[in-house]
């Protein structure tokens, strides 16, 4: 991973902790990859969402509005309402 890269995440996350990572790999053990980032971070494993999914399935069932708002147990007007 580089490091720079990861520094700019740890502040971005360091300056508002309700923040949360989403990320789309395909990975054999869900918990411990996400074990590894929040590590490698300084996060807390909560703070990741990690779907364990092909590009095309992620983007076509999971890129929406309703799964971010799930994640963050809010509705938010601010985005587009088809996004």
């Amino acid at each position: 991973m580089d490091e720079h890269i990861n520094d700019v995440i740890r502040q971005a996350f360091k300056d508002s902790p309700k923040k949360k990572l989403a990320i789309n790999m395909r990975c054999p053990d869900v918990g411990a990859t996400k074990t590894g980032i929040s590590a490698r971070l300084k996060i807390s494993e909560d703070q990741i969402e990690i779907f364990n999914k092909d590009a095309v399935s992620f983007f076509r069932d999971d890129l929406k509005r309703r799964t971010f708002e799930g994640m963050f147990n809010t509705v938010d007007d601010s985005l587009p309402p088809n996004f």
